[in-house]
């Protein structure tokens, strides 16, 4: 996988995270080798959480997330990575749809809130919007952080396995080429 190649070595070192002032304090568990591997389980889990608080929380959502990484032993990288779903480009998007799911979940009617959002001011309309209405908005954050994290730790095992499969049968195909067992197709295999 390109992504994992790349985000390997995009990564801080461990090494050089240790080096920093403010991370020296918490060396002995930043240091873990269990939360900078990469592997499907700590993968998977390092998505989940970084969906989970990039959508559920405003702010401090990289430092959230790799806080729990730790007890989760979830690759810290990726959990802090992943928590950029929410960006200014995205929040706006995430906001609206957060708050529709509250209303309908709390079964209240909108009050007019978004049907009076403009185009030229929707940065304030939305402002009104989640001053006015925070628990409906904290009910649909928190459902679609917890279904973004589901789907994003079930579809890294997916994904995953799927690669692995492939590269089970690139390997195949290889050794029988290479031995010269018929066309390169595995054995058992219809097609």
């Amino acid at each position: 996988m390109r992504l994992i190649k790349w985000l390997k070595e995009k990564r801080p070192s461990r090494e050089a995270m240790l080096e920093n002032r403010w991370i020296r304090p918490f060396a002995n568990t930043i240091g873990n080798p269990v939360i900078w591997h990469f592997n499907r389980k700590s993968v998977a889990r390092g998505v989940a959480l970084g969906m989970f608080f990039g959508l559920s929380i405003p702010f401090a959502q990289a430092p959230a997330a790799a806080l729990f990484a730790v007890p989760c032993r979830a690759n810290l990288p990726v959990a802090a990575f992943v928590t950029f779903i929410s960006n200014p480009l995205t929040t706006p998007f995430i906001a609206i749809g957060a708050y529709q799911i509250g209303v309908w979940v709390l079964n209240r009617q909108d009050g007019g809130l978004l049907a009076n959002m403009t185009a030229d001011h929707w940065a304030e309309d939305l402002m009104v919007v989640v001053t006015n209405a925070p628990l409906p908005l904290a009910i649909g954050l928190f459902i679609i952080a917890t279904f973004g994290a589901v789907i994003g730790y079930l579809g890294i095992h997916g994904i995953w396995r799927l690669w692995i499969h492939q590269r089970m049968e690139a390997r195949r195909k290889r050794e029988a080429r290479r031995t010269g067992d018929g066309d390169g197709r595995v054995p058992g295999k219809a097609g």
